[in-house]
């Protein structure tokens, strides 16, 4: 009976682990970490890693993905013009699709 209550518990911790990830989402910046001229790049978009957090200024709105080496979708949505941000919970390398560019995080 133990072991089914640990089974039990076990399912319901993962299940609600998963569901708590799903949750998080691009939030909404203030403003970007740095000057945006120092990490511009040739299209809509720029990027910087600050304090843990991912930053991205998009000019246009646009799809963004962000996900692990191995294929791994941490977080996608769709971002209207502005400066948002995402709180990464462990170190690595990261890729991040936003429209037509990828670019490589390491944290």
């Amino acid at each position: 009976m133990n072991l089914r209550k640990l089974i039990l518990s076990i399912i319901v911790m993962a299940s609600v682990l998963s569901a708590d990830a799903s949750v998080r989402t691009w939030e909404s910046a203030e403003r970007f970490p740095v000057s945006v001229e120092q990490v511009a790049q040739p299209d809509d978009i720029s990027v910087a890693v600050y304090e843990g957090y991912v930053y991205v200024f998009v000019r246009q709105q646009t799809h963004v993905k962000l996900f692990t080496l191995l294929g791994q979708v941490i977080v996608q949505d769709t971002l209207a013009p502005g400066v948002y941000r995402y709180k990464l919970t462990s170190r690595g390398i990261y890729l991040l699709k936003a429209g037509t560019s990828t670019r490589r995080i390491t944290l």
